[in-house]
């Protein structure tokens, strides 16, 4: 027996250290000219420069979280390379979830074990365009899986009553908390994981205090472990604010999407415009009625003409009337407006001007001078949509899925023999010397030399598209076989009792409920993304800012999958 298991630790073992080729194979690909995405990020990781110095584009200098940026700050330390880092979040993820699948499944099979192990590992969004970017999202599937699988596992944890002493129990929610903070600040959307977090908390609190007869004591206990974790999100949540306020003067993550800017954004959503619709959420007439309503913005002609002409980069030329603002980049041009008017030279300056705009416009709702928009917001940080409009959106929904089981557009964009990627290849020498800086400080972090080309890069595409082809195919027999376990399962708890298909009842409970938070996310993702789409992306966008919908989606299949064969088997 200790034979066998040693061989399954080795092949477990081989497997990584493919895995780990297999990353340096296909390496990164890196957008110098990027300046509000890969480049920034990468600048943000120089954290002295970021805080103390402040020597660069200071008006942009918190309008992304720092999650990744200190990532790639611990790769620059420590001299690992960014495609191993990687590799490891995966190794973390699959160990993490093949534990948790044999302890629900109760499986002992080491050769299906190790299968799981295997389809985590090499999960095929880490060999697309989306896996060799260097950018957040790169790291940020891997960060998500983690997690998700540790959330699951605190509800395993409370309701299929593990013996699990209270010290073991306390440095899981450490490490929960701390794990599930880092992935929080990876990206500025994160409410939806913590949406999912204080869920599941609430349900094992249930548990514990309504279903079990336990000392008030014990209870106490309990209520202090499950709620360890949003304590120390919170607690770093209020060291990241402290920090920013600190060096910046503002208190918050990010003055973008958060803060006083942010807050003015979301109230120009929703003055009433019958020009507002899935692409468009702050229409030109929305934002002169806005302009007008405040007497702080109706005063600075300035700032009013730089957001009627937005910069070049977005608008070639156009105003807001040829070309309006679509989707969320009513805060980004704001941004560039409230420098480039001379209105704000610094972000706590920006906070105190736009505090007293948005308290102008606050009183404009409550004494009827704006109107309100009476279309239905899912958020209030995106624009209204009418119900017609929001069922047009099952499309986008279905295409999610759609994109991440079969893995289409992954298939359509080929490794570059470039590490260093521009939009046209003319000049490419030039254009390399002129973002030489920004290239060598991705090198930096990276621990990869960008400037050398990809010499196997025939080889990396021709693996890519292997893997990609093979999990194509698992992904759909795997969908398909756990909507079949789910009926199975469904039978079987109807026809004999909860409590003698207890086991069978937890595990329909995290495939449905993964299978229903996969879609709640898919359709917040497609209300996001409808302004991206467009004739050249085509649902780029989609596969791109939906990865947080894989972690979700491989749970529901490789769970379902395994309730199906088990339920089959006994029918």
């Amino acid at each position: 027996m200790t034979v066998i298991k040693n061989k399954f630790l080795l092949a477990a073992i081989a497997l990584f250290i493919f895995r780990v080729l297999s990353g340096r194979l296909i390496g990164v690909i890196f957008i110098p000219w990027a300046d509000d995405d890969d480049a920034l990020l990468v600048r943000y990781s120089y954290l002295e420069e970021h805080f103390v110095n402040q020597n660069w584009i200071s008006y942009e200098v918190m309008v992304k979280e720092m999650g990744f940026p200190i990532f790639l700050t611990l790769l620059r330390k420590t001299g690992i390379v960014y495609t191993d880092a990687i590799s490891f979040l995966w190794l973390l993820s699959a160990i993490a979830f093949t534990i948790l699948f044999a302890t629900l499944t109760k499986v002992r099979r080491n050769e299906i074990l190790l299968l799981v192990y295997a389809v985590v590992l090499f999960n095929p969004i880490a060999f697309s365009f989306v896996g060799f970017r260097l950018y957040r999202n790169s790291a940020l599937v891997s960060f998500y899986f983690l997690v998700l699988t540790l959330i699951v596992w605190l509800f395993v944890i409370y309701w299929k009553k593990l013996e699990w002493t209270f010290r073991r129990r306390i440095l899981f929610s450490v490490v929960l908390g701390f794990l599930f903070s880092w992935t929080y600040f990876m990206k500025e959307d994160g409410i939806w994981l913590l949406m999912i977090l204080i869920a599941v908390i609430a349900v094992c609190l249930i548990h514990k205090i309504f279903l079990e007869s336990q000392s008030v004591k014990e209870k106490l206990y309990h209520v202090l472990i499950l709620f360890l974790p949003l304590a120390i999100f919170f607690s770093c949540l209020t060291a990241y604010k402290s920090v920013n306020n600190h060096f910046f003067g503002v208190y918050e993550t990010n003055n973008r999407t958060n803060g006083e800017l942010g807050q003015f954004v979301k109230l120009v959503y929703k003055i009433k415009s019958d020009d507002r619709n899935g692409n468009i959420w702050a229409p030109a007439d929305a934002i002169l009625k806005a302009f007008d309503a405040s007497p702080t913005l109706k005063s600075n002609d300035k700032l009013r003409n730089a957001v009627i002409h937005p910069p070049d980069w977005y608008s070639g030329g156009k105003d807001i009337f040829e070309k309006p603002i679509h989707g969320d980049f009513l805060g980004w041009i704001m941004l560039s407006a409230l420098k480039d008017s001379g209105t704000c030279d610094s972000p706590a300056n920006q906070e105190i001007y736009m505090r007293k705009v948005n308290s102008e416009l606050a009183t404009a709702f409550e004494n009827g001078t704006l109107e309100k928009e009476t279309k239905f917001q899912i958020t209030s940080s995106m624009g209204g949509l009418t119900f017609s409009e929001i069922l047009q959106l099952k499309k986008y929904v279905a295409v999610t899925y759609i994109e991440h089981i079969l893995l289409i557009h992954h298939l359509t964009i080929n490794l570059p023999a470039e590490k260093i990627w521009f939009d046209e290849k003319d000049n490419y020498e030039e254009r390399v010397a002129k973002y030489e800086d920004i290239i060598n400080r991705a090198c930096e972090v990276t621990n990869i030399n960008l400037f050398e080309k990809n010499e196997h890069v025939d080889l990396a595409n021709l693996f890519i598209i292997e893997i990609l082809s093979i999990y194509r195919v698992l992904n759909l027999v795997m969908f398909i076989a756990a909507f079949i376990g789910i009926i199975l399962a469904v039978r079987k708890i109807i026809s004999t009792s909860i409590k003698k298909s207890y086991d069978e009842a937890i595990i329909t409970v995290i495939v449905v409920g993964s299978l229903i938070l996969s879609a709640v996310y898919a359709f917040a993702i497609s209300w996001f993304s409808q302004f991206l789409m467009d004739p050249e992306s085509g649902f780029y966008q989609l596969t791109f800012y939906g990865i947080g919908i894989i972690p979700m989606l491989t749970i529901f299949e490789i769970f379902g999958t395994y309730l199906c064969i088990r339920l089959w088997k006994k029918n």
